[in-house]
């Protein structure tokens, strides 16, 4: 059992050493800490006001989020 929290331990410290300045894991975890929280006071709202999800998704509205979460390569202009 040691063995294997060593390895994991090692394998930590290995990935937190990976991410340097220009990869900023604090702020990653901070950005989906933020996200998680509004999630969550989000559904509270929606609890506390009564709100239920529909019992079915349109076939209208699978396809609008079908199409808005597509990648379009070609729609945005290369930065580099």
């Amino acid at each position: 059992m040691t063995r294997l929290l060593d390895r994991m331990e090692q394998r930590s410290r290995e990935t937190r050493e990976g991410y340097g300045p220009h990869r900023p894991l604090h702020g990653y975890l901070g950005a989906m800490a933020a996200y998680a929280g509004s999630c969550l006071a989000l559904l509270g709202v929606g609890r506390v006001a009564g709100s239920r999800l529909p019992d079915r998704i349109e076939l209208a509205d699978l396809s609008l989020i079908a199409v808005a979460t597509q990648r379009c390569p070609g729609c945005w202009p290369r930065t580099r």
